[in-house]
């Protein structure tokens, strides 16, 4: 049985793993922005300067040839991710390095940042949200990862999600306010569904009908027999791959991943917030890697990983406190930052074994330094800033001295009188200082000042506090009046 809040001499030995080796990949998305702190809609330019960089440097492509596998849009226009091809534990930071070094420079010759942090502090509401998914895969000697090990290595990543949540958890702000949740990415996030405990499925020579999701309705498909002798690995009935942890590859039930080469077997760890910090990052993935190649030894000395009862609550305390959470187990109650303590300890000789070690304050169960708390307002617009954090976009107001309003598509200024009444739609763009991190990355926002446009037809009127509001509504609010034909 693994023993979640055991200590290191009684876990089995490390000789059972030697002849295993460790494989990492990366996919790290970041949020785009511009000089004044405010997202920007330029993932395809990005891929296009990237493409310009590379035909112009043959030397770093093909370096990066043997290090990155893509730079990968997102569904929003606002950010972009970068992949790394299946590397060494030793190799982890060099790859990093090279994957945000691209990212930042094509950023830049796009005219826009990068921006190390999960969640905008002002402009994602939730969404969008970056995060970083780890994936790992263990090989004796030259064999293919069988389904027996990436069993073994989803379940006992499966049961220490708890800490791996907590150790990373570095988003707690949303729309400019402080939530007192560590991770709101993770509770924020429409593709983090839960997985539970993983278990193998015998191949059926027999006709057998099978559940799984279809265009996002749960389906039947008639499975006739087949040839296959291996087993699958089962997380989930309907076969997502959108959660916070999965086996991938042929050897599952995901259908997306049934034509790959079990060359891609592996595990993917998709609850990670983003790190400022490439050697924090690295240290994750060691974190990783030292538990998939500790659960070799429970498969090799033939213990069961049995799944932990307090699993699903574990969790839901490490999202809402990170390291600050107290986690149950069998012996008790005891707190996340000790727990991830004991599981460094744990894992050192497993490190020992991939040439490997710790380089940030992580294995001690500190946080890392949160760059992600609210800037410091400059200046106060407080009823424009409650209607903004509400979500009521939709807004008619009474212009309380005159302006001017630029179209931006032609360049035409308007000039709009004292009383006019505007209907638009209610848009931040908050002026922010920067704080340039790694490879020119932005680390952080120090001060904000706050400006609020409505608008109106493609056209921003700046608004002030003489502006009285007369409508203020959600979308929901406003989709509701129009269509019962009342605005």
């Amino acid at each position: 049985m693994s023993r979640l809040f055991s200590r290191s001499q009684d876990h089995p030995k490390t000789d059972a793993c030697r002849e295993y080796r460790v494989l990492c990949g990366i996919e790290e998305e970041f949020l785009l922005i511009n000089k004044n702190g405010s997202l920007v809609q330029k993932a395809d330019d990005v891929m296009l300067s990237a493409a310009r960089i590379l035909q112009q440097d043959t030397r770093r492509l093909r370096e990066l040839r043997l290090r990155i596998r893509a730079l990968d849009p997102e569904p929003s226009q606002a950010q972009i991710e970068y992949t790394t091809l299946p590397s060494p534990p030793t190799s982890t930071q060099d790859f990093v390095t090279e994957g945000r070094k691209l990212v930042s420079d094509a950023s830049r010759a796009a005219n826009c940042l990068a921006l190390c942090q999960s969640i905008h502090p002002y402009e994602s509401r939730p969404h969008p949200l970056a995060g970083i998914h780890i994936n790992v895969s263990v090989r004796k000697g030259e064999r293919l990862m069988t389904p027996n090990e990436q069993l073994a290595v989803y379940n006992h990543c499966w049961n220490h999600l708890p800490e791996l949540i907590a150790i990373s958890a570095n988003s707690p702000v949303i729309a400019g306010n402080p939530t007192g949740i560590a991770s709101n990415r993770n509770a924020q996030s429409r593709v983090l569904r839960r997985n539970p405990f993983g278990t193998l499925q015998i191949p059926q020579k027999q006709s057998q009908l099978v559940q799984q999701s279809y265009y996002g309705r749960l389906r039947y498909s008639l499975k006739i027999g087949s040839d296959d002798t291996e087993p699958l690995v089962i997380m989930n009935p309907e076969g997502n791959r959108f959660t916070d942890i999965s086996a991938r590859g042929p050897y599952t039930n995901i259908d997306q991943d049934r034509d790959e080469t079990p060359l891609r077997n592996r595990v993917e760890i998709r609850i990670f917030d983003v790190q400022t910090s490439s050697a924090r990052l690295v240290d994750l993935c060691h974190l990783c890697c030292g538990l998939a190649l500790n659960s070799m030894s429970y498969l090799q000395d033939n213990i069961d990983i049995e799944p932990d009862p307090y699993h699903d609550e574990n969790v839901d305390r490490a999202i809402r406190n990170g390291l600050e959470a107290t986690l149950l187990g069998p012996n008790g109650r005891i707190k996340a930052r000790e727990r991830v303590r004991e599981l460094s300890i744990e894992l050192t000789p497993y490190l020992d074994l991939m040439g490997v070690r710790f380089h940030t304050s992580l294995p001690s169960g500190k946080p890392e330094i949160s760059q992600s708390s609210t800037p410091i307002l400059t200046r106060k617009m407080q009823v424009f800033d409650e209607l903004h954090s509400e979500g009521r976009f939709y807004v008619m107001i009474e212009k309380g001295r005159k302006s001017t309003a630029t179209d931006p598509r032609t360049g035409q200024k308007y000039q709009i009188p004292q009383g006019s009444r505007l209907f638009g739609t209610l848009q931040a763009r908050h002026h922010m200082k920067l704080d340039e991190g790694e490879h020119g990355m932005i680390s952080s926002f120090k001060e904000a000042d706050p400006a609020y446009y409505l608008v109106v037809r493609g056209i921003p009127v700046l608004l002030d506090q003489e502006d009285k509001i007369e409508v203020a509504m959600t979308k929901n609010e406003y989709n509701r009046r129009r269509f019962f034909g009342f605005f």
